[in-house]
């Protein structure tokens, strides 16, 4: 929550991991919270027996190593994406890349993802659906 108003980060769907990690590697409280929108099967586990369970096992080590890199991926797609890429470019990325996204969540969240207001949302969808998408050299050469 940001100045009063929800700002959502990103989306997970099945056989994928959240967490809000940065929390969990510097055991300070969170600074983000993670909401689910379905029946979800969470995972609780102490930072402390996560190191014995690395220790003990190999097999856990490796699957955490995983798990960390496809949260870094995650986060330093999302940081990219909003640094170069226009809102259109990002909204069509999200129809491309994730398609469940448009039927399970609510549209008002994903306008927040992206960071306007739902009414903007609706007149990207719009012009979408007329064939006015914006690609990334149109909003480089505003002539086009």
């Amino acid at each position: 929550v940001v100045d009063g108003r929800e700002c959502i980060l990103g989306f997970c769907n099945e056989n994928r991991y959240i967490s809000d990690y940065q929390s969990f590697l510097t055991r300070k409280p969170a600074q983000v919270f993670l909401q689910v929108l379905e029946d979800t099967e969470v995972v609780e586990i102490h930072f402390d027996a996560l190191q014995e369970l690395y220790r003990t096992l190999p097999q856990a080590n490796i699957l955490g190593r995983l798990i960390a890199e496809s949260l870094f991926l995650m986060v330093f797609d999302g940081e990219l994406a909003n640094a170069k890429d226009s809102i259109e470019v990002r909204y069509n990325r999200i129809l491309e890349q994730t398609p469940w996204l448009m039927q399970r969540v609510p549209q008002y969240m994903i306008a927040s993802h992206l960071g306007i207001t739902p009414e903007a949302l609706s007149r990207i969808k719009a012009r979408n659906r007329r064939g006015k998408v914006l690609q990334p050299a149109s909003i480089l050469d505003p002539g086009q």
